[in-house]
């Protein structure tokens, strides 16, 4: 008997802490809950972007593309097609709740599908006009891949604001 009721005096005493702490963070959280999903959404809504464009480029302006596809692969026209679409895809993707997981994992795996182009526009320093014909960034290139691809698979996440949801108060056990 003695043990039921100290963990029942426990329970309450941590219900009665859980619920203090709600109380001192929701003015915080108010501030953060109403910023975070917005700046979230606009991250999303750029990184859409980055690819739609990217994508609309492989079929505007397939040249560079195609001279990035390493020479051991077949129809580099047709491989520059496929990656564009499928960036226009995934980026559209994103931006419809339904698909943002499955466009977020595909993004993910065109990204490490395209490194092997990226490699060899920086090994062989493939000559292109502009900022891409710099040896330089055609290196750079390489390491903000591994970014874009955890910023792919950051949002195919839903987004979370806290553990609690701030319209759900603690229960009481």
């Amino acid at each position: 008997m003695f043990v039921l009721r100290g963990h029942r005096a426990i329970a309450r005493q941590y219900a009665a802490e859980r619920q203090r702490l709600w109380d001192e963070s929701e003015a915080v959280d108010g501030l953060t809950d109403s910023i975070c999903p917005v700046i979230e959404r606009l991250g999303r809504w750029a990184f859409a972007g980055l690819f739609v464009v990217g994508g609309i480029l492989h079929f505007v302006m397939p040249k560079p593309y195609i001279l990035i596809v390493p020479p051991m692969l077949p129809r580099p026209d047709l491989l520059v097609m496929i990656s564009g679409g499928a960036e226009i895809v995934g980026g559209i993707g994103f931006l419809l709740p339904r698909f943002r997981r499955p466009a977020g994992y595909g993004l993910a795996l065109l990204l490490v599908a395209v490194f092997p182009a990226n490699t060899y526009m920086a090994v062989a320093h493939v000559p292109s006009s502009g900022l891409l014909g710099n040896r330089w960034f055609q290196w750079l290139r390489l390491p903000i891949q591994f970014p874009l691809i955890w910023l792919a698979l950051h949002y195919a996440k839903p987004f979370v604001t806290g553990a609690i949801s701030p319209s759900e108060p603690p229960e009481a056990t």
